[in-house]
């Protein structure tokens, strides 16, 4: 929390829903809305197994007195296992004998199957820096997912090392761009190679 605080960035995607959950009392005991925002949003980004889910749906029946921590975690439950359902009956009666049925897993199965009908509408929301869902944070710039204005870093030894942001495709066969350093001033002839230039929307 002091890192977002002073403005350090943060591995957000290393961070574990346990850890993420806690983050979000403490941003809500001190009211400190862009944090809570910027968790919700990583919660959503999340990708877990089907094994975790029971785990996931818990945590979320745990977090009930902060509802959109809460909801948050309940949506990515409930989007793992309408990937993994398909549309199979066969799938949901396999999830089912799997697990124990405990009082706290009942409630929590409950709660995950009530929001299938409106699985369809929940949606990661598009990061504000790569425009994409999921997030392409850390994930090399190509032609086809060039976003003008948005964060990047370089790669080691390949990339300019004062790169801030992209800016423009110089032509249509060249695979070079026009990026912002973060002195402000423009550089042109970049290499566009994923291998070059990694999103840094984090």
């Amino acid at each position: 929390m002091v890192n977002f605080i002073y403005h350090k960035e943060m591995a957000w995607s290393g961070c574990t829903l346990n850890f993420l959950s806690s983050l979000y009392f403490l941003a809500e005991k001190y009211d400190i809305k862009n944090l809570k925002s910027k968790i919700i949003s990583s919660i959503l980004e999340k990708k877990i197994i089907k094994e975790d889910v029971l785990e996931v749906a818990t945590l979320a029946e745990a977090k009930k007195q902060s509802p959109e921590l809460s909801e948050a975690l309940y949506d990515i439950a409930t989007l793992c296992l309408q990937a993994d359902f398909k549309g199979r009956f066969e799938a949901v009666l396999d999830f089912f004998s799997h697990n124990e049925g405990t009082e706290t897993n009942a409630v929590a199965i409950y709660n995950i199957m009530a929001r299938m009908n409106k699985v369809n509408s929940l949606k990661s929301p598009k990061c504000e820096n790569c425009c994409q869902s999921p997030c392409l944070n850390r994930q090399g710039v190509t032609r086809d997912n060039f976003v003008p204005g948005a964060r990047v870093t370089w790669v080691e030894d390949k990339g300019h090392s004062q790169i801030d942001r992209l800016m423009s495709i110089q032509d249509d066969s060249a695979q070079q761009f026009v990026g912002s350093l973060m002195d402000g001033s423009c550089c042109k002839n970049l290499t566009l190679k994923p291998t070059h230039y990694l999103y840094n929307c984090l």
